[in-house]
């Protein structure tokens, strides 16, 4: 009779590593490492939008004419890279924005993004802009400024979506204020550029920004102090606010649960220890 080899008996360390192997398999670990990686990727898009914002709203220009007739200059706090960080941000907000189907409004914030990174190259060159050049770059420029309306609901969705939902309230107020941001500077600039029997003094008057013929009829366009003011108060909240969503976010993934095996997990060790 054919004596019969003994069975292999599995070690304690066969066990754990079996062990170990049932909860990365197992369902709630892959949910686990799934949330894990959407928190991580939505706290570097915060960072990245934050610094990218503060670089944006500073200026510390340093400028140099030119016998040529036009003149360079340099801002410290450089928008491009501002502007660099920013639509990196939004390139890695993409699984998130997947996962709670805002992609389409994340692309087409990236496109205007990209319009108006264009738009900050051209700053570094003072020279006198064509009128259809000009009207272009106005017309990027608000929409650029108008786009973080749909960054503030992005931001909504995302953080309504996490039940963070106080963080959420603080964006629906930031939408509000760029909403009357946006309109008290489209009035302001209506009454001085086209209202000239109203006290210009009044919004700080500068000398015109451009002068432009439309249709035969000539132009002169302001853009007073109160209106780049009024323009600045968004954006300030808006660090504000994306300081205090990272930091929120970067709680909630220290306090994520981890994966516990679960019976199922057990049982399955069990019949891969006996086997």
């Amino acid at each position: 009779m054919p004596n019969k080899s003994p069975k292999p008996t599995p070690t304690r360390t066969d066990f754990f590593s079996k062990a170990a192997a049932a909860r990365l398999s197992s369902p709630l670990a892959n949910k686990y490492h799934e949330r894990e990686t959407l928190l991580i990727e939505l706290q570097t898009s915060l960072r990245l939008f934050f610094w990218g914002g503060i670089l944006c709203l500073v200026d510390a220009t340093i400028q140099k004419s030119s016998e040529l007739g036009y003149a360079f200059r340099f801002d410290i706090f450089n928008d491009s890279i501002g502007m660099a960080l920013f639509i990196y941000g939004l390139f890695k907000l993409k699984k998130i924005s997947q996962e709670f189907n805002i992609d389409k409004l994340r692309f087409f914030l990236l496109f205007i993004s990209s319009a108006y990174f264009l738009v900050t190259i051209h700053y570094h060159v003072i020279y006198s802009v064509p009128n259809p050049l000009f009207v272009t770059l106005s017309l990027i420029n608000y929409c650029f400024y108008s786009s973080f309306l749909i960054a503030c609901f992005i931001m909504i969705k995302i953080f309504k979506g996490l039940n963070l939902r106080w963080i959420a309230i603080l964006w629906c107020i930031n939408l509000c204020l760029f909403i009357v941001s946006i309109l008290a500077e489209l009035i302001i600039m209506y009454i001085s550029n086209f209202n000239s029997t109203f006290n210009l003094d009044f919004f700080w008057n500068v000398n015109p920004i451009v002068n432009t013929s439309i249709f035969g009829q000539s132009y002169y366009f302001y853009r007073p102090p109160l209106v780049q003011l009024i323009h600045s108060v968004p954006f300030i909240f808006s660090l504000l606010f994306l300081y205090l969503s990272k930091k929120n976010i970067t709680i909630l993934a220290n306090q994520s649960p981890k994966p516990t095996p679960t019976r199922t997990d057990f049982s399955s060790e069990g019949s891969g220890g006996a086997a």
